[in-house]
């Protein structure tokens, strides 16, 4: 949002820093946004549809309505597909930053869940409870995998909308070469 602000307004902005703004919108929403968003709808769908009380108790519905629960896992893919549909991102040839990033999301989000359960006794989601070590690592792991996939389908997806504005940014920098 930012970027969009300074590009309305770019007047007095050093392009330094716009420049520096875009690459940073470019690297959080194709290694955050879309893969987190993405896995988090998948995740959270897979079991609620499987059992609800893995994920989200009937009684959170009594505190939560179901609007709430869809903004949280239903409209940020929405919004991350339509982000990718309507803005063209740039998606490096090297994508070390991109899973390094990933990687330390996943290990911090996973500290999080463990260090509750460490200092209070308690899951932050239901299936944890339901789960031994050996399962609960299998699932740390699976949804580890499905990040880094689901980024790997944002540059397919992102390639395939954006190539002809690609094959343009590839041949203006044959030109300058």
């Amino acid at each position: 949002m930012v970027d969009d602000l300074l590009q309305l307004k770019a007047s007095g902005v050093p392009s330094s820093l716009q420049t520096r703004i875009k690459k940073t919108k470019h690297f959080t929403f194709r290694t955050f946004v879309f893969p987190l968003s993405s896995t988090v709808a998948f995740v959270f769908w897979v079991l609620f549809l499987v059992d609800r009380k893995l994920i989200f108790p009937p009684e959170i519905d009594n505190v939560m309505p179901a609007w709430v629960n869809h903004a949280m896992h239903t409209n940020i893919v929405i919004a991350a597909v339509m982000e990718l549909a309507t803005t063209f991102h740039r998606y490096p040839r090297a994508r070390n930053r991109a899973i390094m990033g990933i990687t330390l999301y996943i290990v911090a989000y996973g500290v999080c869940i463990l260090s509750t359960y460490l200092f209070h006794g308690i899951w932050l989601y239901p299936i944890y409870d339901v789960m031994n070590w050996t399962q609960r690592i299998i699932l740390s792991i699976f949804v580890y995998v499905l990040t880094v996939g689901f980024y790997f389908c944002g540059e397919g997806l992102n390639t395939k909308i954006w190539e002809n504005e690609i094959q343009t940014i590839s041949r203006q920098k044959v030109k300058v070469k």
